[in-house]
């Protein structure tokens, strides 16, 4: 096993958007810094990327590669290929166990994401990423005016028929399996022309990933060219919460607006705390965090030397 001699002043745990964009505003503030990044993002399944202003429609393995040898200008960042096992904190200093080394930091920054949880639907996972979709910002005018299902029955669910019917009229909802509708919903759905069907869904008919349509448990195929879900999600690292970071009802852990958690010197960012699942939305947080994490590092500088 590895030990690094050298004490990082930043690690970040995680190479998407979040931990890319902390690495370059600590790269660009000379912090010595290292990102550990096992390469199992989020959005591997998915081809475009949309949103992201001057990079709109690349895929997000471009988008990887393109912020990785922009980065190499900074020769102050490193990129380890491995995985976080275990991080211990010890006299203000962060032990950082992997797979194959151990490391020590002063600051660490978790931008590890979350895990979609897909529905266990017949074909979803062939069309997960090519016509179906969790973001209506990302990958919404992509279906304007094309027939969209979209496929839940939590408040959230319904959120989403109100906020696709800005991209096409053309919605409908399936509950995959019968459910007590609210009769208000349930009329302003007729009023809307929005179907809804209540049967379990036995199988997605596809070709090469894009939908045709769905086919119920009665046997009644319904054509759709696309489909959004809102989909139950994992934390993709729990080590924040061995540390002691709490984490609220729906499984996102709980920080200060700068990503700051109630551990000193642990910061988070991306979708494992924010709400707003898009690219640019965890790059913003990424820079804010490392914002932060340079402020800290300056101060206890600054306090050190008596200046």
């Amino acid at each position: 096993m590895h030990m690094f001699q050298e004490l990082f002043e930043a690690a970040i745990v995680g190479g998407g958007p979040a931990g890319l964009s902390a690495a370059l505003t600590l790269g660009r503030a000379r912090r010595s810094t290292v990102i550990i990044d096992h390469h199992k993002p989020r959005n591997k399944m998915v081809r475009h990327s949309h949103g992201f202003l001057t990079r709109d429609g690349l895929s997000p393995r471009e988008f990887r590669e393109l912020a990785k040898e922009e980065l190499k200008k900074y020769p102050s960042v490193r990129f380890i290929n491995d995985e976080v096992v275990d991080v211990r904190r010890n006299h203000k200093i962060f032990q950082v166990t992997t797979k194959n080394g151990v490391l020590e930091t002063k600051k660490m920054l978790f931008a590890t994401g979350l895990v979609d949880v897909l529905p266990e639907i017949d074909g979803f996972d062939a069309v997960y990423g090519i016509s179906a979709f969790i973001c209506p910002y990302c990958d919404g005018w992509e279906f304007r005016d094309k027939p969209i299902a979209i496929i839940g029955h939590q408040l959230a669910d319904f959120h989403f028929v109100k906020a696709l019917y800005g991209w096409s009229h053309d919605v409908a909802l399936f509950t995959n399996g019968k459910y007590n509708l609210d009769d208000s919903l349930r009329q302003a759905f007729q009023q809307k022309n929005i179907p809804v069907f209540e049967e379990k869904i036995h199988k997605l008919w596809h070709s090469d990933g894009q939908l045709q349509a769905i086919e119920l448990e009665s046997g009644q195929t319904v054509a759709r060219s696309g489909i959004f879900f809102n989909p139950k999600t994992q934390q993709s690292s729990l080590i924040p919460k061995k540390l002691g970071v709490p984490m609220d009802q729906l499984g996102q852990f709980i920080t200060k607006e700068d990503g700051k958690t109630n551990i000193d010197g642990l910061y988070i960012a991306g979708d494992s705390r924010n709400h707003l699942h898009q690219i640019i939305h965890a790059a913003s947080d990424g820079a804010k965090a490392a914002v932060s994490i340079n402020m800290e590092l300056l101060k206890e500088a600054w306090d050190e030397v008596g200046l």
